[in-house]
């Protein structure tokens, strides 16, 4: 269904806002013909220069209808239904030949005037054009019968300090934006004479409006930490890794024999017998005159009489290390952006990388080259960029995209290899209200076992293996709080008019 510019709110600025910014009261009606008049805004001025043109349109006319409601159920043609409806209001209908005969079904309940115009226009595609209080021409909605039979209206704008070229903006807006034609501005006196219908006045007031309410603005603070732990434990016996057996009588009577002499000198001086082995062997040892004999070593000895045996048991530990590490980092930001623009905030430096190197020969011999290193800079630290959108209900929409970049302390052919930790996303909160987020950035674990093979799997050998477990996690927690410091002003509009507009 073709419907044409319905526009319903009001036009400008209200009169209890513009008061504190000197607003003067409305100037006296202007003298022309009786019956002829125009509406006008005076906005800091008491005697506004009124363009001539603003004198010669009349008022448009209002319709007087009966404040009552209908309720309607009709089947029947267009051109019938039309006039029935509005003379149940008390206004007569001539029905211009423009609107097509064709049958149509209308049902209404409890309708006032003003609504079951609009449905009757939707209805059958058509717009009235008043010819007095009670009387309309309908006509069938197209741009040529709009242009010809809706009245234009004309108004003066006003403007509290604007320059002339901003009122040149303004004018532009008019004419491009809505295709007002007549839009006269007026340099150096901050009006613009407005003349069109009284549906694209209220369109172009309502954009006016938004103009002169201005940008919202959020001030966004937030907390950005950087948390790192660090968990090492290290604890269990380190059993030896190998070990070797042998007959203990032959090991002995091998040391005897090879020191000869010297146990002969321990059984003289009586600190031995010469049947205690054991003693003598103790004595060698503890002399020093033993080496590389498995009696240097710890052994450990089973069996009895001639089997009697030993095992060298080599060098064990026990270990029980326990060691824990956080490290925070804290970066606390306060930004304030215009709604619905991008605002960024960078900490940090910037750090020269050697991307490469070129030589240039100065002469024949390549000793005379001059070396230049191609060097590229890049940001180092946080960078922030935050978008918000206030809604209707007193939300914030907020795009957050926060990177923190820094060097890994490793190079690769020379060149530094740098670490990124990027935050994208979309954040709703109300006003006043904070968002928390949690990204992990990374996790490391590492496991080590040293001891016997298969010994720690075995039901209560467990401490029998010395087990070493390292993690390292990083983490990234953001506190975002939007606050809505300037709301754009949301006031009630109103037009002041001059004796005589009907307005």
């Amino acid at each position: 269904m073709k419907r044409s510019s319905r526009m319903t709110a009001t036009v400008l600025f209200t009169i209890a806002s513009l008061a504190a910014c000197g607003v003067a009261q409305p100037p006296p009606a202007m003298a022309g013909n009786p019956g002829q008049a125009s509406s006008a805004l005076t906005i800091g001025r008491t005697e506004p220069h009124v363009p001539s043109e603003s004198r010669e349109d009349t008022a448009p006319i209002q319709l007087a209808p009966e404040k009552i409601t209908r309720s309607f159920h009709l089947r029947m043609d267009e051109r019938q239904l039309v006039p029935q409806v509005l003379s149940a209001y008390g206004i007569r209908a001539i029905v211009d030949q423009t609107v097509p005969s064709r049958g149509i079904r209308f049902d209404v309940e409890d309708a006032a005037f003003s609504n079951a115009l609009r449905l009757v226009q939707l209805a059958t595609d058509t717009f009235a054009a008043p010819l007095d209080a009670h009387s309309v021409l309908v006509l069938s909605d197209t741009k040529e019968n709009r242009a010809k039979y809706q009245p234009l209206v004309a108004k003066i704008l006003y403007f509290p300090g604007i320059t002339d070229t901003e009122l040149t903006d303004m004018q532009s807006i008019a004419r491009n934006l809505l295709g007002v034609e007549h839009a006269t501005v007026h340099l150096g006196q901050g009006s613009i004479t407005v003349r069109a219908r009284e549906s694209e006045l209220k369109a172009l007031g309502r954009i006016y409006q938004e103009l002169h309410a201005g940008q919202s603005e959020v001030q966004i603070d937030m907390h950005a930490f950087e948390i790192d732990h660090v968990s090492q434990d290290d604890a269990g016996v380190i059993l030896p890794g190998s070990t070797s057996a042998f007959n203990l009588r032959s090991e002995a009577n091998g040391v005897l024999t090879g020191n000869a002499a010297l146990v002969q000198e321990i059984v003289s001086s009586g600190e031995a017998s010469a049947g205690d082995w054991q003693k003598i062997i103790a004595i060698l040892a503890a002399s020093g005159a033993l080496s590389g004999t498995v009696f240097n070593n710890p052994f450990v000895i089973f069996g009895g009489g001639l089997t009697e045996s030993g095992v060298e048991w080599n060098t064990s530990s026990a270990n029980m290390l326990l060691n824990r590490s956080e490290v925070k980092s804290l970066n606390q930001i306060q930004l304030r952006v215009t709604n619905s623009e991008e605002a960024t905030f960078r900490l940090g430096e910037q750090y020269p990388v050697m991307m490469g190197t070129y030589s240039v020969l100065s002469g024949v011999a390549e000793s005379s080259a001059q070396t230049t290193p191609q060097v590229q800079y890049v940001d180092l630290g946080l960078t922030l960029k935050a978008k918000p959108f206030i809604e209707d209900s007193g939300n914030v929409l907020l795009h957050v995209d926060l990177n923190l970049d820094s060097l890994a302390g490793t190079s690769l052919n020379g060149i530094p290899v740098l670490t990124n930790r990027q935050y994208s996303g979309v954040v709703s909160v109300h006003g006043g209200e904070s968002a928390l987020l949690v990204s992990a950035m990374s996790k490391q674990d590492s496991r080590e076992l040293t001891g016997v093979p298969g010994l720690s799997n075995v039901p209560g050998s467990g401490d029998a293996t010395n087990r070493q477990d390292m993690t390292d996690t990083a983490e990234l927690v953001v506190l975002i709080t939007p606050h809505i410091v300037r709301s754009a002003r949301q006031e009630t509009v109103s037009e002041i008019a001059f004796p005589g507009t009907g307005e």
